[in-house]
């Protein structure tokens, strides 16, 4: 098993979906002990899937309803097509705030 075959067939977040037959399974870990990138790759999903476990299990203190609210879509608008992204931006942001006030005492 190769890096470029375990990337094209996306080994690493089967492998943390249990979704790979035991063989698979078994050459991907032998693979990834040889291969320092697929041990990174493998080490950063597997903390973005525990710290999102974190971050989902707090509580959503104020906020509101992504569809609370009815929007004024304008298609011909040159922004837009911005809108999704700006949203998205935004939960990010969100994100990080949170994840700084669970992750603030183990720091200190």
């Amino acid at each position: 098993m190769n890096h470029d075959e375990v990337v094209r067939q996306k080994l690493t977040e089967r492998y943390l979906l249990h979704e790979l037959e035991d063989q698979a399974r078994d050459e991907y870990e032998e693979h990834f002990f040889q291969c320092s990138e697929c041990a990174l790759d493998l080490r950063t999903a597997s903390e973005f899937v525990e710290t999102s476990k974190i971050i989902l299990a707090l509580p959503s203190e104020g906020r509101v309803p992504a569809r609370s609210m009815p929007r004024k879509h304008n298609k011909f608008s040159w922004l837009g097509w911005l809108q999704p992204q700006f949203a998205a931006l935004e939960r990010v942001d969100r994100g990080a705030e949170r994840l700084t006030r669970v992750l603030e005492p183990s720091l200190v």
